[in-house]
């Protein structure tokens, strides 16, 4: 029993399998919802440029989304690509977002988890003016959020 050791790459192989086969599951049960003569009708109505928007903006979320992760990830101070951040980010956003995932990956699914720990809750609120007078106030209030969050300018600098 002295020289065997546990192999991790067969444990994340099997882990690796079973996110793939639940995607595929959900995918499969969203997939017959779908009705394809309805989505070629609205996609051949849809002006191009606006599905080009709608492409961007997407890619454009996701890329912010990856950010976010980086940032979290710099903070920890861990050593992680960004291309395996943004695959593990992506992947984590995809299966969070199906019914398997909702059960643990959301608001309501954390706090249960930190119930366990009987923590004492505390309200904390961040409020940002918005509208059409509120001009740059929002992207400041965000700006100042990810400062809090990671520690200040100098350690999101720094990492």
């Amino acid at each position: 029993m002295k020289g065997l050791r546990f192999n991790w790459h067969w444990l994340l192989a099997l882990v690796a399998i079973v996110m793939f086969a639940l995607a595929s599951k959900s995918l499969f049960h969203m997939a017959h919802t779908l009705d394809i003569a309805q989505m070629r009708s609205v996609l051949t109505s849809t002006p191009p440029l606006t599905i080009l928007k709608a492409v961007g903006i997407v890619i454009a979320a996701y890329i912010l989304l990856s950010i976010y992760d980086l940032i979290a990830v710099r903070y920890l101070k861990a050593d992680i690509p960004y291309p395996k951040i943004l695959n593990t980010s992506l992947t984590a956003f995809s299966i969070g977002h199906t019914k398997y995932g909702k059960t643990y990956y959301n608001f309501t699914g954390l706090r249960n988890f930190k119930e366990k720990f009987n923590p004492d809750w505390e309200p904390r609120y961040i409020g940002i003016e918005t509208g059409l007078r509120a001009g740059m106030k929002p992207i400041k209030g965000l700006t100042d959020t990810i400062l809090l969050i990671s520690g200040g300018l100098s350690s999101l600098v720094k990492n």
